[in-house]
């Protein structure tokens, strides 16, 4: 579980987080790189039209060859890899495939055009006219002729995106480490018994009418604070249980909100078949309540919804009405749950989440999309 305390304004969380600096730097280098490989294969290239006999027609070839490399590096980079990452096999082969036919039809329009008229580059050009743009996609001579042109030059680039990806993904291993270590700190530094506490709830609901709304309440109560202390030191927890934690917190904001609040909760799909890490949702869940519900007086509503679509696609919205401009309230610095709850999706889910939130005057949404993994059942399960 990852929860840097770090207040969102600060100069620290500006260097650990900031999409849009990391956007314009990652631009940057890219635009960099491919200065750098352009001069290096423009320079093979005038080498290997001279010894062909080309002018200066063929730099225009080269220009366009250079086009197809940068199209094909970011369609391998962008679509296969993270396939392979995560082995998905089919994929893989099927975007490399896709990539190839690109890459093939790409060089047949250049030399079909460009090559035959400035009657430059015959001898290469050869293959693709005879066979064809259809049957150069299945031509063995194009197929060498387009690693000569193209593939190998990808080699390059992609050999650097691949180490730069394992870099990075070691450093997010470190990364979560560390904050996991330093949360264990913080909570043995604040820990307070779990039994301790258990017992003294036990002891409270035993002198209570076991017939009142507050017996109730105690014993949601109870089962939180067990959830939270049982599963929270997980990596993963079964979806199922993370929902039925949600509904239990659900059903306490119930009973202590009155009429005038209308509150819905529901979840579908396949929950038992995927994975989470635990507590990761319930954040805008409390904000709800607690910058909605318990912000006014008037009738409000709040509106909870939990689905997984067959292949692990979660989609998470929370949307609540808010609470009218008040100009004697005292505003709050606040947003560090919220904060928080942004890093361990960043660090957990890269690539595989999307989180968006909109405001208006009167009401509050939240809207998270998660690519979660199948969950595979441990030898021993606690449940609370």
């Amino acid at each position: 579980m990852i929860n840097q305390v770090v207040p969102p304004d600060s100069l620290l969380a500006t260097l650990l987080y900031n999409p849009d600096q990391d956007q314009r730097i990652r631009i940057i280098q890219h635009v960099l790189l491919w200065l750098v490989l352009g001069g290096f294969f423009g320079y093979q290239e005038v080498v290997f039209v001279r010894s062909l006999g080309g002018g200066w027609q063929a730099q225009i070839l080269h220009g366009a060859n250079f086009l197809v490399v940068i199209g094909a590096y970011y369609g391998f980079a962008y679509l296969a890899l993270p396939n392979l990452y995560r082995r998905r096999w089919g994929w893989f082969i099927g975007y490399t495939g896709i990539i190839y036919v690109f890459i093939t039809l790409c060089n047949y329009a250049a030399y079909s055009t460009i090559a035959h008229e400035f009657g430059i580059m015959k001898r290469a050009a050869a293959p693709y006219l005879e066979a064809g743009w259809l049957g150069s996609v299945f031509n063995l001579q194009v197929l060498n002729s387009n690693w000569g042109l193209t593939i190998h030059a990808i080699l390059l680039p992609v050999s650097i995106k691949f180490f730069k990806d394992i870099m990075e993904s070691k450093n997010k291993m470190l990364q979560l480490q560390r904050s996991n270590l330093q949360l264990e700190l913080n909570f043995l530094k604040a820990q307070i018994q779990p039994h301790f506490i258990f017992n003294s709830i036990n002891s409270v609901y035993s002198v209570m009418p076991k017939d009142g709304v507050a017996a109730e309440a105690l014993l949601s109560l109870s089962d939180l604070l067990r959830y939270s202390f049982h599963e929270s030191g997980n990596e993963l927890v079964p979806l199922a249980l993370e929902a039925d934690f949600l509904k239990e917190y659900v059903n306490m904001e119930i009973m202590r909100q009155h009429e005038r609040t209308a509150i819905t909760y529901r979840h579908d799909g396949p929950l038992s078949a995927f994975q989470i890490p635990p507590m990761i949702l319930i954040t805008f869940i409390e904000n709800a309540f607690k910058h909605g519900v318990n912000a006014t007086v008037r009738a409000t509503w709040v509106d909870i919804a939990l689905l997984v679509e067959d292949d692990g696609l979660m989609h998470f919205t929370v949307e609540n009405a808010k609470a009218p401009p008040n100009p004697l309230r005292t505003k709050t610095k606040g947003g560090i749950g919220l904060y928080n709850t942004k890093r361990r999706l960043h660090l957990l889910f890269p690539n595989a989440h999307q989180l968006l939130i909109q405001e208006t005057d009167m009401t509050y949404s939240v809207q998270l999309t998660l690519e979660l993994t199948k969950y595979e059942k441990p030898a021993y399960l606690y449940h609370y």
